[in-house]
């Protein structure tokens, strides 16, 4: 616990949070962040949607539904082919 806590003194109530607390935390929003805007893209809406998110009550269950439960749409669309098909790039399953 020592690298991402810091405690000032032995009787302290404060702790304070470690530089690599930060690091680790910037590492993982950009990969829920980048994630979620491919997610959008597979289902051929912009990547600003995933700001929805932050409307009370109803932006994060849409946004759930939206990455998590709808599939994708099927075939190219404007930000590129489906992952995994025929005229994709990305290596899928090879």
């Amino acid at each position: 616990m020592s690298l991402f806590f810091r405690s000032h003194g032995s009787d302290a109530v404060t702790v304070s949070l470690s530089p690599a607390f930060y690091a680790l935390m910037s590492i993982h929003i950009w990969l829920v962040v980048s994630g979620g805007v491919k997610r959008f893209h597979d289902r051929g809406r912009s990547g600003w949607f995933l700001l929805a998110h932050f409307i009370p009550f109803v932006g994060g269950l849409w946004v759930f539904v939206e990455l998590a439960v709808l599939r994708g749409k099927p075939g190219p669309n404007r930000f590129g082919p489906a992952p995994g098909s025929p005229h994709s790039t990305e290596l899928v399953g090879r």
